[in-house]
């Protein structure tokens, strides 16, 4: 697992008193390092994020207990495992923040999925170029290209194997939908189900180094 990255996080606010409100301003910096370092994962039931259940970040020593907003004091549980933590429902409790707060969620997964989508479409037609590109003659203008967007796509894969990851799995995918509607006898000299397809291929090896790293 990598280190989790604090740069966000400002110590400022570790500590009560410090600043208004329920959360630090920091709070989104802090709840992400957190399930970083827990590895997305409750550690009450060892349920996962992946499993679709909703996780929260949980101080060990209660604030009115007169405990802070260290890492070090904070661990992730799922929200099942978070209420029995508490004397009280949270959920309850926290219904009129949690309706504000979907909304917004709800607004930042449709701006992720179109990010990801537009990404995943610039992709697909990057990599056709690229993949069209190799295939000509070694020393072409194409070949060199081609080659050279490869090598920058291994520095990508060992820097940012996530974001890789998301978008060339969005570019195979796409690839699939578009493949029943590509010429047959394919373009340039390649077959479409290589142009279309092949995009799985760096998504794969960005998740196994991504899935190494963490």
């Amino acid at each position: 697992m990598s280190p989790v990255r604090t740069e966000k996080i400002n110590s400022t606010y570790d500590e009560q008193g410090s600043y208004d409100g329920r959360y630090p301003p920091d709070w989104e910096a802090r709840k992400k390092a957190v399930h970083r370092n827990n590895d997305y994962t409750c550690q009450d039931c060892g349920i996962k994020a992946d499993d679709g259940k909703m996780l929260n970040v949980h101080h060990i020593k209660h604030l009115s207990d007169g405990g802070s907003n260290r890492l070090s004091n904070l661990t992730t549980l799922c929200i099942d495992c978070h209420n029995n933590r508490h004397d009280h429902d949270i959920r309850r409790d926290r219904d009129g923040y949690s309706s504000m707060t979907s909304i917004r969620d709800l607004f930042k997964r449709f701006v992720q999925l179109f990010k990801s989508v537009v990404g995943g479409l610039f992709i697909l037609v990057i990599h056709e170029y690229v993949i069209i590109g190799v295939t000509q003659p070694i020393g072409s203008t194409s070949w060199l290209i081609g080659g050279g967007y490869l090598v920058l796509l291994a520095v990508g894969i060992l820097l940012r194997p996530d974001k890789i990851a998301v978008l060339y799995t969005t570019a195979g995918v796409i690839g699939v939908v578009v493949l029943p509607y590509a010429p047959a006898r394919g373009i340039n000299g390649v077959s479409t189900s290589v142009v279309f397809l092949s995009p799985f291929v760096p998504a794969l090896l960005a998740g196994m180094w991504w899935h190494q790293r963490r």
